[in-house]
């Protein structure tokens, strides 16, 4: 399972759990968790954003609860880095596409992506 098969499924997942979002979120972040059979994603948002330290994603006002996207491992060969590759690939994507998701996205201060205990990567900032 590459960027193009998660590409579809990701965003109608993202879709359907991102949906009453505070006005207060300034932030979202996307979480990736390893699990013995899958890749796990949740959705965080944050009331607060700098760039400068990750202190921000603390701060967090929002989150698509029990609803994570999965990535069963047997669907996907490749190591930890290639999922968040493939996730940061299919976040590019979705806010590259003219629409509501991109709006949605794009209606905050940044856009990040990293596994849980690792480091973020800003994929889209306000300029």
């Amino acid at each position: 399972m590459d960027q193009l098969q998660i590409l579809q499924p990701f965003s109608d997942w993202v879709s359907d759990v991102l949906v009453d979002i505070p006005d207060e979120t300034v932030a979202y972040v996307f979480n990736i968790y390893e699990e013995n059979d899958a890749y796990l994603v949740d959705i965080t948002g944050t009331s607060t954003f700098d760039a400068s330290s990750e202190d921000w994603t603390d701060d967090i006002n929002w989150d698509s609860g029990n609803e994570m996207f999965i990535i069963p491992k047997e669907n996907f060969e490749g190591e930890w880095e290639e999922i968040h590759d493939a996730i940061a690939e299919a976040l590019e994507a979705l806010i590259d596409a003219d629409g509501e998701l991109a709006d949605a996205l794009c209606d905050s201060d940044a856009v990040a992506v990293g596994f849980i205990d690792g480091e973020l990567e800003i994929i889209w900032q306000e300029e």
